[in-house]
């Protein structure tokens, strides 16, 4: 039984995206990330090249995608029709009236929240997966976008989030403006109310999506950061000012020279946002007696490297359901 712990923990690790940073500090001063960056970069154009080689024939709408690959965001008001987005709104309701509220951090708010796949039983859940998962607006920007060669379908993460009278949304580390990984993928929000503000809109800036020579030494010193701020907790000793939790704030020369400039994407309910979150971006702040209800899909695991797909694809092949089993892919 150790054994398949073993092997199965060693083939989670192999098949999953990479993570952000290591923080191993001896790695971070011998510049890992930048290492790593590079090697993106040459996997990612040898990846470009086959794409527009063999699939560049997908529908794409050519002006969203425009704007998606110029600012690194777009925003779709009225995405459904009305009939259908009624429909969806009264499936989410009854899901979400039989979810059991959970505490949300240590700040009092509350978050109702469940993932729903291709092997979620329920019709209202499996009506939710496959509006989502079939709309080929939504499809398509992904693939195009990312220059997909291999696709799996997503998990759709239902997510109700409310700050009771009295509490007060503080000391959150997604506040704090970061991006998710040095490399390029998407994330789908679709807002089930109406969010600005005052209800935790998501933050973003955009064009931040964009390599430079200024964003590579950001992801560097930003490794380095993180990896002595991980040191630093680990030993119980105090880090530095821009650090919280799992997250670092932007240094402020990185800031300006990169142009950063967030904005609170504010929007009816019925609009779909579609970030690319290797900009920087942030959860707005909330406050009392609101709540944020949304649809989110996260595709960052299609980001692994074609020598991962074919392992998975091996695994697949010789253990039927294995991406049933292995959900962590998804995460």
């Amino acid at each position: 039984m150790e054994i398949k712990k073993k092997i199965h923990k060693f083939v989670i690790f192999i098949i999953s995206p990479g993570e952000y940073h290591y923080k191993n500090i001896v790695l971070s001063i011998l510049g890992i990330n930048l290492f790593r960056i590079i090697f993106h970069k040459l996997q990612e154009f040898i990846k470009n090249s086959f794409y527009f080689l063999f699939l560049n024939k997908r529908q794409t709408d050519k002006k969203l995608l425009d704007i998606l690959e110029k600012d690194g965001l777009i925003m779709i008001p009225n995405f459904f029709k009305e009939k259908k987005f009624k429909t969806m709104e009264r499936n989410c309701k009854k899901i979400l009236d039989s979810l059991a509220w959970k505490k949300f951090r240590n700040n009092g708010g509350l978050i109702k929240t469940i993932s729903i796949d291709e092997y979620s039983s329920g019709k209202e859940k499996r009506e939710i997966f496959e509006i989502f998962t079939k709309n080929m607006i939504i499809k398509n920007l992904i693939l195009e976008d990312m220059k997909v060669l291999f696709y799996w379908n997503p998990r759709v993460v239902l997510q109700e989030i409310y700050f009771p009278k009295g509490t007060k949304d503080l000391d959150d580390s997604v506040q704090i403006l970061h991006s998710d990984r040095f490399v390029k993928h998407l994330k789908v929000f679709f807002y089930l109310n109406d969010q600005n503000e005052d209800n935790g809109a998501y933050v973003y800036a955009k064009k931040t999506h964009r390599y430079n020579l200024h964003r590579v030494f950001h992801e560097i010193e930003m490794d380095f950061r993180m990896s002595k701020n991980y040191l630093l907790r680990k030993h119980k000793l105090k880090t530095d000012k821009l650090h919280n939790s799992n997250y670092n704030e932007i240094r402020p020369f990185f800031q300006n020279i990169l142009k950063v400039k967030p904005f609170s994407v504010n929007g009816k309910k019925n609009t779909l946002v579609v970030s690319n979150n290797i900009g920087f971006h942030a959860r707005g702040k909330m406050l009392e007696k609101r709540r944020r209800i949304q649809i989110r899909i996260q595709y960052q695991y299609l980001t692994i490297n074609i020598f991962k797909i074919l392992f998975i694809n091996v695994l697949n092949f010789f253990l039927k359901n294995f991406l049933k089993k292995k959900k962590i892919l998804f995460n």
